[in-house]
């Protein structure tokens, strides 16, 4: 770590009231950003908890008028800099019940955003898993001119530890209620034949390649995902059908992106008249292809397509095909 001193705290930042009284200082100072130094090595340590009341005015000061980063990976944005900063296991984080642990001993750097309002720090969203404290504080999205389907979005969060973090994301723009897509798992059943799926193939301009997928598409205003998912079918593959089954909401990436969707099993009753010579009713500027698969052979299928053809597979759909396989062979 870089252990130089910011300016105006000099060389020695002496023990927690000294330092303190600096902050209260420094919280006065243009700056938005800035590093707290410390070094308090050899001295005995105490908590803040045992500070004098004028450093408890100080302190409650000094926490109402800042938000402190994490520490182990601050982002360029606050520091200037896109190398992760890693500062030793006595590294901590400043958080609004321990602000200095008792035990604190060597040398650390601080990021202290200064200034944050209210409106800063109130949640935006809530992680809803069983047990979680993680939460994002504020989300901000990009000025991005020209872009229709998708914005990027900064994330201000807060993780399982109280540290702050940042995030950066793709969001859709077109979703219309709480699921943003739908995708079709069609099971074509036919007397005397194995059950078989339908799969589409269309070029991806992210992939630059041909990729296989399941049937899919965006779910409409006012729309349940069945009755998205009877509709996109008949669409991209002319087949007609009936929804037998709904997945809960999935995330293809949630890494990246925060769209999501559900997976409709959708069953086609081949003695339909509709179904023997399915017609699609694509899109301006829609070019998709049809392939009927055995659901027993989709995984042998998908890998001589991508080995002989040079196509790409989505990955939910390989993940599918992997645990028929896996399912049939126990």
């Amino acid at each position: 770590c870089d252990t130089r001193p910011p300016v105006g705290l000099g060389s020695a930042a002496g023990p927690p009231a000294t330092i303190l009284g600096r902050v209260r200082e420094q919280l006065a100072s243009p700056p938005r950003v800035w590093r707290l130094w410390a070094h308090l090595q050899g001295q005995q340590q105490k908590s803040l908890r045992g500070a004098r009341p004028a450093d408890a005015n100080a302190l409650a000061a000094f926490d109402s008028r800042t938000r402190v980063t994490g520490q182990r990976e601050h982002h360029p944005a606050l520091t200037g800099s896109s190398t992760p900063r890693k500062c030793g296991p006595s590294v901590r984080t400043w958080a609004a019940d321990r602000l200095f642990p008792q035990n604190f001993v060597g040398s650390s750097h601080l990021l202290v955003h200064t200034n944050a309002s209210a409106a800063d720090t109130a949640p935006t969203r809530m992680a809803t898993g069983s047990g979680s404290t993680a939460k994002v504080l504020k989300s901000n999205v990009a000025a991005v001119e020209g872009f229709r389907w998708v914005t990027l979005t900064k994330l201000e969060y807060q993780d399982e530890n109280g540290d702050t973090r940042l995030w950066e994301m793709a969001e859709r723009t077109t979703r219309k209620g709480a699921i943003d897509a739908v995708a079709i798992l069609a099971l074509l059943k036919e007397p005397g034949r194995p059950t078989r799926t339908v799969l589409v193939t269309q070029f991806r301009p992210p992939a630059n390649n041909t990729m296989i997928e399941l049937p899919a598409g965006l779910i409409d205003q006012g729309e349940s995902p069945e009755v998205a998912a009877v509709r996109e079918l008949k669409e991209e593959t002319g087949y007609v059908g009936e929804a037998v089954y709904t997945t809960p909401i999935m995330y293809s990436d949630p890494g990246m992106t925060s769209a999501n969707m559900v997976v409709v099993t959708v069953e086609v009753d081949m003695s339909l008249e509709a179904n023997k010579n399915p017609v699609q009713c694509l899109d301006p500027g829609e070019i998709v292809q049809v392939h009927v698969v055995e659901t027993k052979a989709l995984q042998s299928t998908l890998e001589e397509w991508v080995k002989e053809r040079g196509w790409e597979v989505d990955a939910r759909l390989f993940h599918m095909a992997m645990g028929l396989s896996h399912g049939a062979s126990g």
